[in-house]
């Protein structure tokens, strides 16, 4: 599934990569890029998400067919604790888990009380 894999980092790239990330400000342990104010958008580092960087520094080679999924939800994350390697039918189980029942997928972190509300008002179509 990937055709264009995260390239070997240098030290001093590894090093910028996670400086740049602010990790003691947000809460549910969010990590974000500093300075960072849409933090509803993916990230590019490297030419890559930046969440499939850290993924890769943390975890190893993202596995063939897979793509990485928040397990917080929020598409800004870059903490790779709530980063996980699935495929992709994985990652429209958990969007329709939410969508369908309002509840978060067992994987996934508990949903906000607004995260639960949203759900609420969205129409649920067989």
């Amino acid at each position: 599934m990937r055709t264009n894999p995260i390239p070997t980092l240098t030290p001093r790239q590894i090093e910028r990569f996670w400086s740049s990330l602010d990790t003691t400000t947000h809460p549910g342990g969010c990590w974000f890029r500093r300075g960072t104010t849409n933090l509803a958008a993916y990230a590019k580092a490297f030419g890559h998400g930046a969440h499939c960087i850290a993924y890769t520094l943390a975890h190893g080679p993202i596995p063939e067919g897979h793509i990485i999924d928040h397990r917080c939800r929020n598409k800004a994350c870059r903490n790779p604790a709530h980063l996980e390697a699935i495929t992709k039918h994985q990652n429209s189980s958990r969007y329709w888990c939410i969508y369908y029942t309002g509840e978060a997928h067992p994987s996934q972190f508990p949903l906000t009380e607004t995260e639960r509300q949203s759900a609420r008002r969205s129409p649920r179509t067989p």
